[in-house]
């Protein structure tokens, strides 16, 4: 659908992964990213991610956050920056919330869609 990630599925992969990736570069939870990247896997095994990266977030967010220590992230050109953890933390938050607004948009223009096909079937009905 125009203006969105891409399917559904499609879409919770990529804040899935996209989460993980900033919890991996600003908490030090695991030694390397914890999944093979841009693997298509179910939903099944999105929600089993979804309970690890939860408690991870609990985990780190029960401690003292220090939202200025630095991370690390690269630009477009894989240059090497430091970023403050607290821009993480913002990032990915209003990430995950962008895209969740993706999935409502595919979602409405499904019912949309449906609504639609069923009044049209019904013109010139008795019932229409």
């Amino acid at each position: 659908m125009p203006g969105t990630y891409g399917s559904i599925i499609e879409t919770l992969r990529h804040i899935i992964n996209s989460e993980a990736g900033y919890l991996f570069r600003f908490t030090g939870a695991w030694s390397e990213y914890p999944w093979p990247r841009d693997e298509a896997v179910a939903l099944e095994v999105l929600s089993e991610r979804a309970a690890m990266l939860a408690s991870t977030w609990e985990r780190f967010l029960a401690g003292a956050v220090d939202t200025e220590r630095l991370g690390e992230a690269r630009g477009d050109e894989g240059e090497l920056f430091a970023v403050p953890a607290g821009i993480f933390i913002t990032q990915a938050l209003h990430h995950a919330n962008e895209h969740r607004a993706h999935i409502c948009t595919i979602l409405g223009a499904r019912v949309l869609s449906r609504r639609t096909c069923r009044r049209g079937s019904t013109r010139g009905s008795a019932d229409g």
